[in-house]
């Protein structure tokens, strides 16, 4: 990232497919069998709540 603040194409496009990825997996292990199938659900859950529909914008400014 650049020192004020702004981050390249290439890193917003990091951080969407990263989201992307995420979203997969909190669908995927949305009714967990396991504790091994809850904790990915867990996690991803967590980071995407951390991501609101606010933040997910700032990744598509010069898209």
């Amino acid at each position: 990232m650049k020192s004020d603040g702004t981050m390249t194409p290439a890193k917003r496009g990091e951080y969407r497919a990263a989201l992307d990825r995420l979203q997969a997996i909190e669908a995927r292990h949305r009714e967990p069998k396991s504790n091994g199938e809850r904790e990915p659900h867990y996690i991803a859950r967590w980071v995407l709540d951390r991501w609101g529909d606010e933040d997910r914008k700032l990744l598509e400014a010069d898209r």
